[in-house]
């Protein structure tokens, strides 16, 4: 997948994740996430199954501390997030990320056994000034849009004095005309809201050409299609989704919440072999693991979304 597929991908996804190397593996994950348009806040529920080690067990001890510290971890594999808020928050970030960061309050972090007596983890976090991290969300956006196409105009102008580089490079990308790589200069340029939140609506614009969106629907069409694993998370995205419109020159997608208000999703990997190493570690080190916890009674309520 070329980087300006993997560009449109990380917009329709509208996530921003600082990535690390993980020994600590799961089996499955349950992610429930409740938008309050009146008080300017989100809900996020996450359950975490089969927490075990993947890799070494001292390292995966190490990694899973943060969390037995009730440290504001958040890690959703399926979508590849995996950071600590505590230690962004002691950080130099500038004004605006620092209020994003202090804005996620953790209400709930436990560690249980399940049914099976596998080792699981339960949060419950309410995130204040949702519309705050969405600003930070199409500012980091843009940024990483106009870094992209910098880094591929120095690329292209790489080779001997007098040279624009070789045919090759100044070939059309097939997937992303070069219309479709002005119109996103120019909106990043501009300050492009890439995402809105409204009424429990969650809205992404793309500016690219008609002709760059399909080809690039299609190719991840045959993509996902491979992975039976990928096809059934992003079937449960598109549950979700309301209305797309694949204009001239933008690419609209509209997702919205249930009635009762609640977005779920849940990943399984049914592949993966659940290990007690790490639980059995815990254990002896005398951490506090829950019995006889049932997940279920703590969802996030149902109601009418506001």
């Amino acid at each position: 997948m070329n980087h300006h597929k993997t560009t449109l991908v990380a917009l329709l996804l509208a996530l921003t994740a600082i990535l690390v190397g993980c020994e600590v593996g799961i089996t499955g994950q349950d992610i429930e996430i409740r938008h309050d348009s009146r008080s300017d806040s989100l809900e996020l529920f996450i359950v975490t199954y089969g927490i075990h080690a993947s890799g070494d067990l001292e390292k995966a001890r190490q990694q899973i501390q943060p969390a037995v510290d009730q440290d504001r971890v958040i890690w959703i594999p399926p979508w590849g997030a995996h950071f600590n808020l505590d230690k962004l928050s002691g950080e130099e970030l500038d004004p605006l990320a620092q209020r994003v960061v202090h804005s996620f309050e953790l209400l709930e972090s436990t560690l249980f056994e399940d049914e099976e007596g596998q080792l699981c983890g339960l949060q419950r976090f309410t995130i204040h000034e949702i519309g705050l991290a969405v600003e930070l969300i199409n500012r980091e956006l843009s940024k990483q849009v106009l870094e992209e196409f910098a880094e591929e105009e120095e690329s292209d102008g790489e080779g001997e004095v007098g040279t624009q580089g070789s045919p090759e490079d100044q070939a059309e990308d097939p997937d992303f005309d070069r219309e479709s790589k002005a119109l996103c200069i120019s909106a990043a340029q501009r300050g492009h809201r890439w995402i809105e939140l409204c009424d429990g609506r969650l809205i992404l614009r793309v500016p690219v050409t008609s002709a760059t969106a399909t080809r690039i629907r299609d190719q991840l069409i045959e993509d996902i299609m491979e992975n039976s694993q990928s096809l059934a998370w992003l079937g449960q995205h598109l549950l979700y989704l309301q209305d797309l419109e694949i204009g001239d020159h933008e690419t609209r997608l509209e997702f919205a919440a249930p009635t009762h208000g609640v977005v779920r999703f849940e990943s399984r990997d049914r592949d993966r072999e659940y290990g007690g190493n790490l639980h059995d570690v815990l254990r002896r080190e005398g951490v506090v693991i829950q019995e006889a916890l049932d997940p279920d009674a703590l969802r996030l309520p149902r109601g009418e979304s506001q």
